[in-house]
């Protein structure tokens, strides 16, 4: 069974969300004004980009996932990963994820912090992902530098669904995006994952997608 530290870093690489199109929105009072969330899935590919041990890395972080996201929930499925899924529940703030072959699901309290963020930098309009000219967060850890690229006037998201989201400081990257991810870069000393979204499916997902069952195994990591 992976370590701890294995488990959560892989909770850390795919931890987020992104595109365009005649997109299906939740909408939000905010004031006199109106804020339109999006809502549907979102599909992505993984790539690894290591000198060793690549057939190793993909094969436990899989080669892609399909995202479900309705106001702050989400469900990450993964495709020949060892792990079939995470789910996020923003009421409860909490991750629940489930290794292949186990009925158990993994809980992590994402009020608790992870990883501290050392510095961000922004820049504007820095690379086009299936056609949307994206915006470019370099979010940089002790241990690693996640590169982000977004465009929040498309996946808006409302960061106040995750003002207590405190693991590896994902509010502050929240704060500062606004938005679901596009593409994003997770750069180690050994190897660099990389995340990128390939068809997006605007519409309705049922509130009770992001439900436990009554009998669900449970397990704290922490």
């Amino acid at each position: 069974m992976p370590t701890l530290a294995a488990i959560f870093m892989k909770i850390k690489i795919l931890l987020s969300l992104a595109l365009i199109g005649s997109i299906s929105f939740n909408s939000c009072k905010q004031g006199n004004s109106i804020e339109k969330y999006f809502e549907g899935s979102i599909s992505y590919k993984f790539e690894v980009q290591a000198e060793k041990d690549s057939i190793k890395l993909l094969q436990e972080f899989g080669r892609g996932a399909i995202l479900f996201f309705k106001n702050g929930n989400f469900i990450h499925k993964y495709e020949s990963s060892i792990y079939v899924m995470d789910l996020y529940n923003q009421k409860e703030n909490k991750l629940y994820i489930r290794k292949r072959g186990s009925d158990s699901l993994l809980i992590v309290d994402c009020s608790l912090s992870g990883s501290q963020i050392e510095s961000l930098a922004l820049n504007p309009k820095k690379e086009t992902v299936l056609g949307i000219l994206c915006d470019e967060l370099v979010i940089h850890y002790k241990e690693k530098t996640v590169v982000d690229y977004f465009n929040s006037d498309t996946l808006k998201i409302n960061p106040r669904w995750f003002r207590k989201f405190n693991f590896d400081e994902e509010n502050r990257i929240d704060q500062k995006e606004k938005s679901i991810f596009l593409k994003r870069k997770i750069i180690y000393p050994e190897y660099t994952l990389v995340q990128t979204a390939t068809f997006i499916s605007p519409g309705k997902i049922d509130t009770n997608s992001f439900n436990l069952s009554d009998n669900a195994i449970l397990i704290n990591l922490r």
